[in-house]
């Protein structure tokens, strides 16, 4: 990973090997939902490899696993907007019967 500001990117160079390259790449994008500053923000692929790249890069980002943060195995999460954990939280409470 090369620090440009916050625009961190990765290079993904032909010799390369695609399959380590995807995994680093959507890690380094994906984990955390990219809420860290230092996700990878755009991946730079010599033109002679980019549409292998691409394809596996698809196939393996549909091929993850979303739901919510308690699920079990789940890799892709909502990110929380403004008073919206506080309002689904408040909502959920206040449709409970008993208030202990």
């Amino acid at each position: 990973m090369l620090g440009l500001e916050a625009k961190n990117p990765a290079i993904v160079l032909e010799g390369a090997d695609l399959d380590l390259a995807v995994r680093e790449c959507l890690l380094g994008c994906l984990s955390f939902n990219g809420q860290r500053c230092k996700a990878i923000k755009i991946i730079f692929v010599e033109a002679g490899i980019a549409d292998a790249f691409l394809d596996r890069f698809a196939a393996a980002v549909n091929a993850l696993p979303f739901g919510m943060p308690w699920q079990e195995g789940v890799f892709i999460t909502p990110v929380a907007e403004k008073d919206k954990t506080y309002s689904f939280l408040n909502d959920y409470w206040m449709s409970t019967p008993v208030k202990n």
